[in-house]
C-alpha cells in the first residue's frame, strides 16, 4: 500500500485517528487513518477487507463481531491485562511505549470541604466493591477500579502529560 495499511478510524482528532497515528509511529509502520460514522461502520470496514486496523473501546458490536468470529482481538491497549478479555495480550509487549490508559471519574467544585470529599470517596469505594456493581460494569466492556482523591489527581495529571506529550510527538496542530 503505497499510502500505508488502512486502519478505520473515527475521523481527525477523534481517539481512534489519534490512537492510529501513535500506533504508526511507535511502531515504526505506515498507517493511513480511515474515517467511519461509528463502531459498526469500523467493524463491517474490517470484515469486509477495506480497512486492515482498528484502535477502539470494546462494545456490544465488536464484541458479537468478536463471538461470531469474524474479528480478532490482537491486543489490550491498556497499561495491564484486561479480565474481561484475560488471554489477548498487551500491545505494549509489542510495541514498547503503546499504552492507551482510560479511565472515569467523578469531580467536585474547588473548595469544597475535605470531609465531604472523603465521604464522597468512602461511597464511591464502597460502591466499586460491591459484586453486582463490578458485574455491570464488566457487562459494559469496564473495569471498575477506584483511586482515592489523590491518587486520581495524580492519574489526570499523568494522563494529561502524556496526551500533551503525544500531541506534540505526533506533531498535532489545531485545526
Amino acid at each position: 500500500m503505497p499510502n500505508g495499511v488502512e486502519s478505520a478510524t473515527s475521523g481527525p482528532g477523534g481517539g481512534s485517528h489519534t490512537w492510529t497515528l501513535l500506533l504508526a509511529k511507535r511502531a515504526g509502520i505506515n498507517l493511513l487513518p480511515v474515517p467511519y460514522k461509528g463502531g459498526a461502520e469500523q467493524s463491517m470496514a474490517i470484515i469486509q477487507g477495506d480497512a486492515k486496523v482498528l484502535i477502539s473501546n470494546m462494545s456490544d458490536s465488536i464484541n458479537a463481531q468478536v463471538k461470531a468470529g469474524k474479528l480478532r482481538i490482537l491486543a489490550v491497549c491498556s497499561d495491564r491485562r484486561s479480565s474481561i478479555t484475560p488471554d489477548v495480550p498487551l500491545a505494549r509487549d509489542t510495541v514498547p511505549g503503546f499504552v492507551i490508559a482510560g479511565w472515569e471519574g467523578l469531580l467536585a467544585p474547588a473548595g469544597t470541604p475535605a470531609p465531604v470529599i472523603d465521604s464522597i470517596a468512602a461511597a464511591v469505594k464502597q460502591v466499586v466493591a460491591d459484586p453486582a456493581y463490578r458485574a455491570k460494569c464488566l457487562e459494559l466492556f469496564s473495569e471498575p477500579r477506584f483511586e482515592g482523591p489523590s491518587e486520581f489527581a495524580k492519574t489526570m495529571v499523568e494522563t494529561t502529560a502524556f496526551w500533551k506529550s503525544v500531541v506534540t510527538d505526533l506533531d498535532i496542530t489545531p485545526q
